[in-house]
């Protein structure tokens, strides 16, 4: 299988006086049905100076949780490290893909500015396809989308640009200009089935072996 670096949550557990990080299970069960394995990055700048030359990834995934520490998140260690993550994919030339939490990152490295967005945990949207880019073919089939953030974007910028709204005028995808470096808002590891047109993204993006027809 294909080895994907995959970024973990911070939690604070009181019980034991530990800080972890976890990963949800459902990530292996979606990156699986790509092709693709885990490896997930211990949320330390120490040891992740050249993870991503030292270790056979064929890209970078950054996960949901934890909200930035600029909209009041508390895992300083992981926005740090996620930055840095993401300037080693740019040198070394991998594709990175942010969900949720990561397109936030995405978008504040790539001078996006992020609000409060009302209407956008729990639920599910319609996304409108703004532009035409790498992702348009999956957006096009992708009518509804499920929902888990509280901060995002109505505008973005020169070089991390809006390929999909939602109904409400949030963006929910974007992608770099000239980099392989894409942002999704919705979890495709918590949809109930998965979706053949995430699957599909997520293998042409990482350059799975594995080849799927949308249909």
């Amino acid at each position: 299988m294909i080895q994907i670096a995959i970024t973990q949550s911070v939690i604070e557990h009181d019980k034991y006086s530990e800080r972890r990080d976890f990963l949800d299970q459902r990530w292996t069960d979606f990156l699986s049905e790509c092709n693709f394995i885990p490896t997930p990055v211990p949320n330390t700048l120490k040891i992740n100076n050249t993870f991503l030359q030292e270790i056979n990834v064929a890209g970078l995934l950054l996960t949901g949780g934890n909200s930035l520490v600029k909209n009041g998140g508390d895992a300083a260690e992981r926005d740090l490290l996620e930055y840095q993550l993401v300037d080693q994919a740019l040198a070394n030339e991998l594709p990175v893909i942010g969900v949720c939490r990561g397109m936030q990152l995405l978008q504040s490295k790539f001078d996006t500015e992020l609000k409060k967005i009302p209407g956008h945990v729990d639920s599910r949207h319609t996304l409108l396809v703004k532009k035409q880019k790498k992702l348009t073919a999956y957006l096009n089939k992708l009518i509804d989308v499920n929902s888990f953030h509280h901060f995002g974007a109505k505008r973005d910028s020169k070089l991390f640009t809006c390929v999909a709204k939602s109904n409400d005028g949030v963006v929910m995808a974007a992608e770099h200009v000239n980099k392989p470096v894409y942002g999704i808002m919705w979890h495709p590891e918590r949809e109930k089935k998965f979706s053949q047109f995430d699957i599909q993204f997520f293998c042409d993006v990482f350059g799975s072996k594995l080849k799927r027809k949308i249909s």
